[in-house]
């Protein structure tokens, strides 16, 4: 039996897409700015085709119609050189490596990371947006607020923290704020606001129990009313008149 041998046999890699495109328009003395021109194509995409650069490079269905176009501008068999393509960004996807450069020796390749997180990035008109929504969202907040509280009743504080009392004064000075472009009344008598809206004024109590009430009112007639009891322990003044609920 005669020994077994071994021969070995050189296998020489085949040439990218982009060497292919690159030394057949170097064959037709093109320049890639001659090519454009002709071409209609523009020099970047055809410097994409080139150098393998698949990131530089459209959409797909757009990508391969340059190719198609350019290849028979440099007169190759476009269906080839598609498949070609096709099978070279196939096997770049797949392996998560991505041609950034291509010269007519040696393919370069840069490798990318697979689990890319998004960078938030500040721009001017991400700014302008930005400074445009607060504006918005703040003239809005206004304009809630006052058609808000032109619609509600008007507020009504009276210094008085209980609505009982007793004194033994034949008046008393009732004290109080509401908005300021409300009107307000002490039992159905007009009384004289601030600026600020603060009022003060001074009621005669009949001996006994009095009820006073006092009532805020603005513009579309929405009112606010609270009441006060106020009993008065002062005695009668001798000779007063009697008033008709002292008569009964």
């Amino acid at each position: 039996m005669s020994p077994i041998t071994f021969r070995r046999k050189m296998i020489r890699g085949d040439k990218s897409v982009g060497q292919i495109l690159g030394e057949a328009r170097v064959r037709l003395e093109c320049s890639l700015a001659e090519a454009e021109r002709a071409t209609r194509i523009r020099h970047k995409y055809l410097r994409a085709l080139e150098e393998g650069q698949f990131d530089q490079l459209p959409e797909e269905v757009y990508a391969l119609g340059f190719l198609r176009r350019y290849a028979q501008f440099l007169h190759l068999t476009p269906p080839a050189v598609i498949n070609q393509f096709r099978a070279e960004r196939l096997t770049a996807e797949k392996l998560g490596i991505v041609p950034t450069a291509i010269d007519h020796d040696t393919p370069v390749l840069t490798k990318l990371p697979l689990n890319r997180e998004p960078r938030f990035v500040l721009t001017p008109k991400l700014v302008w947006l930005s400074a445009s929504l607060v504006v918005v969202i703040g003239v809005a907040g206004y304009l809630w607020y006052q058609i808000h509280g032109f619609l509600a009743a008007p507020a009504l504080d009276l210094a008085s923290n209980t609505a009982e009392l007793s004194v033994a004064t034949p008046s008393i000075a009732i004290e109080g704020r509401t908005t300021g472009t409300a009107t307000v009344t002490i039992n159905a008598e007009p009384v004289t606001l601030d600026i600020e809206g603060n009022f003060s004024q001074e009621v005669h109590l009949e001996p006994g129990l009095n009820t006073i009430e006092v009532a805020a009112k603005n513009r579309l007639n929405r009112e606010t009313k609270k009441q006060l009891r106020v009993m008065a322990t002062y005695p009668p003044v001798q000779g007063a008149v009697p008033t008709v609920d002292q008569q009964g």
